[in-house]
């Protein structure tokens, strides 16, 4: 996808998925969720995809949640979640119970929704102090990273305590080298090794992005790996510390790769290519042997690949997802019980 087309479709997201509706009075809650009796964490099937979606018309999608093993050429989510407030429904992560934490943007500020497993209503509603960037957000273990529009990482504390706003960030890190080099930063994935990766594009060189590492225990960001012109947003770490993410096919910008980048590696093993458009959200699922791909074009898919964590190998698409889907869909999020 060239920079042109992607700055529109990120314009699109923001002036669509906000308008009309401000931040619902009395800002945080927390509070009993509301059941739906055809869903529950006993029933539930042991993997879910979490994804935009709803009509290609809407301006407010929903949250479509996917048996994330079942197979066919028309598999229609099992439930959704509605737009809440006339808010907008962005980013999505989910940690090792299953709770789901979602970006809900507003024109004046931005609340964290938690739902519990198979719930239409957040257990948790917060606004938070410092807006994230629109692109990143994920979960390592107990901890909840989010990337600002101020080149920073703020680092949460799981579960959160809520009062009446979400609560401070338990650390903040700051990756100078964007800071002073790059015009915006994207997601921010942490590996078991400790080591904490961003992803920026610089403010000249048409576009270029670059992903940078803080090693574990540091506050120093460091130049990790070069990843093209107008490569992905997003990153996901598999249990061995894999890092996957987006990377450009050609040096024009159109078209994507899948980039596996072994621990430890600043070298990144290049799959599936896509003529035009790009991948957006990664997730590894099914104990690390399947990894979920959402690309863009033609329509939005969510691609479910074969995956060997010991050799970081990406190998043949097993199944595809996007009966359901939104059009402007990026952010995915898998979960898989252990």
């Amino acid at each position: 996808m060239p920079i042109v087309r992607r700055v529109l479709l990120l314009v699109a997201l923001l002036s669509t998925g906000c308008s009309g509706a401000n931040l619902p009075f009395g800002g945080a809650h927390s509070g009993a969720p509301g059941a739906w009796s055809a869903a529950s964490p006993l029933t539930l099937p042991p993997v879910l995809l979490y994804v935009a979606g709803g009509s290609q018309s809407t301006r407010h999608p929903d949250i479509a949640v996917f048996n994330a093993q079942q197979k066919g050429s028309n598999v229609q989510p099992l439930y959704t979640i509605p737009p809440r407030g006339g808010g907008f429904y962005d980013l999505l992560a989910v940690d090792g119970k299953n709770d789901l934490y979602v970006m809900n943007d507003f024109p004046n500020g931005t609340q964290l929704d938690v739902f519990p497993p198979g719930k239409k209503t957040p257990e948790i509603s917060c606004l938070l102090a410092t807006p994230p960037s629109r692109l990143g957000m994920s979960i390592a273990g107990s901890t909840l990273y989010m990337t600002t529009d101020q080149y920073t990482i703020e680092e949460y504390s799981l579960p959160l305590h809520v009062a009446k706003s979400c609560p401070k960030p338990a650390k903040t890190l700051t990756d100078e080298r964007a800071k002073l080099r790059g015009d915006f930063m994207f997601a921010a994935v942490a590996t078991p090794q400790g080591s904490i990766f961003d992803d920026w594009q610089s403010a000249v060189g048409q576009g270029s992005q670059y992903l940078d590492e803080f090693p574990a225990g540091s506050e120093n960001a460091r130049r990790y790996a070069p990843l093209g012109l107008d490569a992905g947003y997003y990153m996901a770490s598999d249990n061995r510390g894999n890092l996957v993410a987006d990377v450009s096919v050609t040096s024009n910008g159109y078209g994507g790769k899948i980039a596996l980048f072994r621990y430890g590696s600043h070298h990144p093993t290049l799959s599936h290519p896509i003529s035009n458009g790009m991948y957006l959200g990664f997730a590894f699922g099914n104990h690390d042997t399947e990894l979920f791909a959402a690309q863009d074009y033609p329509a939005t898919v969510v691609g479910v690949y074969a995956y060997d964590p010991a050799t970081g190998k990406v190998g043949k698409e097993l199944r595809a997802y996007s009966s359901g889907i939104w059009r402007g869909a990026q952010s995915i999020a898998v979960f898989s019980r252990s």
